[in-house]
């Protein structure tokens, strides 16, 4: 059964990419925790957040072990448009824990730049929206399981679409849609 899940995905992944383009996420801004808002915490996550940047402006999950990117890692600040702080209220282990996030915005430039000194492609902002179909026999798959695809197409600089309506048998057919 997780093979056919596995092969129906692989198949929809390379096959449903949509003509549309779409802005629906900044690959020049991450989001990372932080201990505290102290000069010590902040750059050690801007120089998370612009790792987490190259890879989503590269599309390489590689791109955060470049030595070039690593190397710049520790003057992320220079890379910075701007940055700011917001606490939210997560689930550790079933037990509510309020923790503190910064989000880095970094100049698109300086990144591109940067990504080409490490040899790195740079993909651009206009990317498709990439249509995924997920099921379990006809039923569709539930939305953890959607969630957990979606945080990791975004890391990625992808965003996904969840269509509804459709069954497993639908897809069978080229024409169905």
């Amino acid at each position: 059964m997780n093979r056919l899940k596995l092969l129906l995905l692989s198949a929809l992944w390379a096959c449903l990419l949509t003509s549309q383009s779409a802005y629906a996420l900044d690959i020049y801004q991450a989001e990372v925790s932080v201990a505290d808002q102290t000069a010590d915490a902040r750059v050690q996550a801007l120089g998370r957040a612009l790792l987490e940047v190259a890879v989503k402006a590269s599309g390489d999950a590689s791109a955060s072990n470049n030595s070039v990117v690593i190397a710049a890692q520790g003057s992320a600040e220079r890379y910075m448009q701007r940055y700011a702080y917001r606490q939210a209220i997560v689930r550790e282990g079933g037990v509510p824990v309020i923790k503190l996030f910064l989000t880095g915005t970094f100049y698109p430039n300086s990144i591109q730049q940067l990504l080409q000194r490490a040899g790195l492609a740079v993909w651009g902002r206009d990317r498709p929206t990439v249509d995924v179909y997920l099921f379990d026999g006809d039923a569709p798959l539930s939305d953890s399981y959607r969630s957990a695809m979606q945080d990791r197409s975004s890391s990625r600089g992808l965003s996904l679409r969840f269509p509804t309506g459709a069954s497993a048998s639908d897809l069978r057919d080229p024409e169905a849609f």
